[in-house]
């Protein structure tokens, strides 16, 4: 596990990486570097049959493009079991950014049950 998320990190410090990079909780409140547009995606989990879902706090966030989103229910089989949300984004252009998630029920006023955070430095191509 610490080895890949090694590997993960190392790749995004080049710029010249055209892949996406794939981004899960280990990552909750870490900065890392993006190239400029570069796409990538976050990996949490959820069970939207509780009324939770993720979403991106605006007024803690800077500028992201959410490409697209879908939920992936585990393989238990078991009705109603939790999964894995997939957030699909291209990095801004702004030097340093924040993008900030919360974890809660759309019709209720409290905050959020969890949160998850990532700082981007984004640097240009080589």
């Amino acid at each position: 596990m610490r080895l890949m998320r090694f590997l993960l990190l190392l790749l995004t410090f080049s710029c010249s990486v055209k892949n996406s990079t794939v981004f899960d909780q280990s990552f909750n409140r870490d900065t890392v570097s993006l190239c400029f547009r570069q796409k990538f995606s976050i990996v949490l989990p959820s069970n939207p049959t509780t009324g939770y879902k993720w979403g991106i706090d605006s007024s803690k966030s800077g500028f992201f493009s959410l490409e697209s989103a879908l939920f992936v229910q585990n393989n238990s089989g078991v009705l109603g079991s939790g999964g894995r949300e997939i957030f699909f984004f291209q990095a801004p252009e702004e030097n340093l950014s924040r993008l900030s998630m919360v974890y809660k029920r759309d019709w209720e006023e409290k905050p959020g049950i969890d949160s998850f955070v990532l700082f981007f430095k984004l640097q240009t191509v080589f």
